[in-house]
């Protein structure tokens, strides 16, 4: 199966679009799901990291 990772890194690089709790919170969760179902750990997937910093 192909996650669409790439997406996600943008989506964290956006912080303007991650501006409302909700926005953001999704953001991280999606991102979390996408690399648990690429088999990349979401403690480790630097796109997750980042948008939990960003949301932060």
């Amino acid at each position: 199966m192909n996650y669409d990772l790439d997406f996600r890194y943008r989506r964290a690089l956006q912080p303007d679009a991650l501006a409302t709790i909700p926005t953001a919170t999704q953001a991280v969760v999606d991102a979390m799901q996408d690399a648990r179902n690429a088999g990349i750990d979401p403690a480790r997937d630097p796109a997750t990291i980042f948008a939990a910093r960003q949301s932060g």
